[in-house]
């Protein structure tokens, strides 16, 4: 839908579904979002770490293989594993292999 917990959803989704990977490539750290969620579940980056990782790739490519709808269930759920911390129905919109 386009309510305004569906929208956070949605960011809170792409952060853990793209921003778990790339956000250390270009920022050095997880999401800020995925820190606070996780918590401690979540290793960290020492600086050393974080600025060796910070700017280390020179390509990014993206395939789009499927359209996803993204509904939210941060009410409904307790943070205890990927998905869950994720907080968010994923729904598979038209023809896709997954």
């Amino acid at each position: 839908t386009s309510s305004e917990e569906d929208k956070i959803a949605t960011q809170r989704a792409k952060d853990f579904l793209l921003g778990w990977v790339l956000h250390p490539l270009f920022f050095g750290d997880y999401p800020d979002v995925m820190k606070r969620i996780v918590g401690k579940r979540l290793p960290s980056f020492t600086e050393q770490e974080s600025l060796l990782v910070k700017d280390s790739s020179d390509f990014l490519g993206v395939i789009h293989y499927t359209t996803m709808y993204i509904a939210d269930l941060s009410s409904s759920r307790r943070h205890e594993d990927y998905l869950s911390d994720m907080s968010a129905l994923i729904i598979l919109y038209g023809n896709s292999t997954l």
